[in-house]
């Protein structure tokens, strides 16, 4: 009885379960204005685009991109930020770091990419993925007050690193 009466006032409503199916986006009765979905990629802010174009990067859906030189090194600004050091960049030249309250992901992939680097994460959340052979090779992770994990994908990645606090990631 109670399923005859639910589907009953479903159609009353004017609910068309096959109409709604084939929407092709949602439906706005005014009082969502501003709705964003969660899945949807944020815009940066102006001072993220500030931030993030000061420390050499771009930003792209509330996301700081910064591609290091040959002199490598990079400074994070306080927001999500991702480093991306490739085959022979970012080799103890210039520090790796993520400024404090910062969320950073430093994916150093290729043949010995991030060598004798420091990554300075304190009071950050990191993430240290060194893929390809000898990455992250001799790295000093300095995690203090933040959450870091390395992912050490590679033959020798991440061997003789020193990070006393860090997570053991996975690797893909």
């Amino acid at each position: 009885m109670a399923i005859g009466l639910v589907a009953s006032v479903g159609c009353r409503l004017g609910f068309d379960p096959v109409a709604a199916a084939a929407d092709d986006g949602p439906v706005s009765t005014g009082d969502d204005a501003g709705f964003v979905p969660m899945d949807a990629p944020r815009a940066c802010t102006p001072a993220h685009v500030t931030a993030c174009a000061a420390a050499g990067g771009t930003c792209d859906a509330d996301i700081c991109t910064i591609t290091p030189g040959l002199s490598g090194g990079a400074s994070c600004p306080a927001m999500s930020c991702k480093v991306i050091c490739g085959p022979n960049r970012c080799s103890s030249v210039s520090d790796l770091v993520c400024a404090p309250g910062g969320v950073c992901d430093f994916q150093c992939t290729g043949p010995n990419s991030c060598l004798q680097e420091n990554v300075i994460c304190t009071g950050a959340t990191c993430e240290l993925h060194c893929v390809g052979a000898n990455s992250c090779l001799q790295i000093s992770v300095d995690c203090t007050g933040g959450t870091c994990t390395e992912h050490c994908c590679g033959t020798f990645a991440c061997s003789q690193s020193t990070c006393s606090t860090c997570g053991t990631g996975t690797c893909p």
